[in-house]
């Protein structure tokens, strides 16, 4: 389970959505496909782990970013301007 949500963290495709999600507030998943420019598949697998994790949470209004989410965020941030 830890490798998987490091894979999907790793992304570039997350760390986009997830940037995204952090200044929105709930966006479903065809708004999030457009943005962030996966193929359905890819977003529904990555938004499964995001949401098994706690990252983001899903209801029928669309798909938030969590508190725990927008620490991760800051933190990948801050990685991604280090490296």
């Amino acid at each position: 389970m830890e490798n998987e949500i490091l894979r999907r963290l790793s992304h570039p495709g997350t760390i986009k959505l997830l940037r995204i999600m952090k200044k929105e507030r709930v966006l479903s998943f065809s708004e999030l496909m457009f943005e962030v420019q996966l193929n359905p598949s890819t977003l529904n697998t990555i938004l499964r782990t995001l949401v098994e994790n706690g990252i983001i949470e899903k209801d029928d209004q669309g798909n938030i970013i969590t508190e725990k989410g927008r620490r991760v965020t800051e933190i990948l941030e801050k990685l991604s301007e280090e490296l």
